[in-house]
């Protein structure tokens, strides 16, 4: 019996299994031959300029991918040294390849958030804890913090940078000038438009963007721009103007002559680098501060914790995994702020700040 039933069901099972061993040699072999006859001939110094790029598809080059970097470099003469990711290796190799001469050293930009308002440095209006995107967040009375103009922290950025060049550190956007390979896609993710790019060897620049006057932005910030025009007097090179009440630096003109850094009262131009050691720097929130964040979580009046410190560091990644975590949970922002809105407790808090 058990014979029958095992022979029965070979059989029932060889006719189907040599159907689709006939179907797939069958169409194996017309795809073979629609590849010979429809087979589009390419350009074999296109093939070798793509095989030396690093596919990372960055765009830094002005060109939408590699694929169109290496279109253009091979039929439209497009300069080799424009792989930012790939240096001068790169552009050494693609000029031998399409039988140019020795590349031009090229100039490397990097991109600068011009923003040092940090939670200690900047206040606040009112405390968000709805989805953490900075787009998100400038849709409500342009962003919880006080000044309009300012970094809202939430990582934008961070997300759309494919080097993993930017964290967030005490709910500022720092960029990592080493890393950073002229991609400019966190100039089109920030809300704010706080981010520029700037030659690398340039290291000064104004880091602030509020066009308020100076009495408005003292009361708000303590690194902002203020409009006093000293930078203006004291450079050289006449490379500072003034724009209404902010300063805006010429690069063209700008030596790095620390000199426009030396009389800032208020240090909104400074070296790069010591901006950014400037917003790592371990520091404690103010009381006032600590007292509202905890408050605002806790329903009610809450203990303020002494060893609370910042920076807050959101790297990489993790900010792409904290909006996710953010996503899942319930907005619970939208009736707080709605009743901060209607009784005046914005108002309270931000006189609050002012007077702590």
């Amino acid at each position: 019996m058990f014979n029958i039933f095992a022979a029965i069901t070979i059989e029932a099972l060889a006719t189907p299994v040599l159907i689709m061993v006939v179907l797939a040699l069958g169409s194996g072999i017309l795809l073979t031959f629609a590849a010979r006859i429809f087979h589009v001939p390419t350009d074999p110094q296109v093939d070798a300029v793509r095989e030396v790029l690093p596919g990372v598809n960055c765009g830094a080059c002005g060109y939408v991918g590699c694929d169109a970097y290496a279109q253009a470099v091979a039929t439209e003469g497009a300069e080799a040294n424009l792989c930012v990711p790939g240096g001068a290796q790169v552009s050494a190799e693609i000029a031998r390849i399409v039988g140019g001469g020795e590349t031009g050293e090229r100039k490397v930009q990097v991109a600068r958030v011009r923003c040092q308002g940090s939670c200690q440095l900047a206040k606040e209006k009112y405390v968000y804890s709805g989805i953490s995107s900075c787009a998100a967040a400038a849709q409500l009375f342009d962003g919880h913090k006080s000044c309009s103009y300012g970094c809202l922290g939430h990582g934008d950025c961070v997300r759309a940078c494919p080097f993993d060049a930017i964290d967030i550190v005490d709910e500022i956007a720092v960029i990592n000038q080493e890393k950073c390979m002229s991609c400019r896609k966190c100039v089109a993710a920030c809300p704010k438009h706080l981010i520029e790019m700037v030659d690398e060897e340039i290291r000064y620049t104004v880091l602030c963007r509020s066009e308020d006057r100076g009495p408005a932005v003292r009361k708000y910030c303590d690194v902002g721009c203020i409009g006093c025009t000293r930078c203006v007097k004291a450079c050289p090179e006449r490379a500072i103007t003034m724009q209404g009440s902010l300063a805006y630096i010429d690069y063209t003109k700008c030596t790095n002559c620390n000199k426009c850094a030396e009389v800032c009262p208020t240090n909104a131009i400074i070296d790069i680098d010591q901006a950014q050691i400037r917003v790592v720097k371990d520091t404690k929130p103010s009381a006032n501060r600590r007292r509202k964040i905890a408050a605002a979580f806790s329903g009610g009046t809450a203990k303020i914790d002494p060893d609370a410190t910042a920076p807050h560091i959101v790297r990489g990644h993790d900010a792409a995994e904290s909006t996710v975590e953010a996503a899942k949970r319930p907005v619970k922002d939208s009736t707080a702020l709605h009743t901060i809105a209607q009784t005046g407790r914005m108002t309270q808090e931000s006189h609050d700040d002012s007077t702590s």
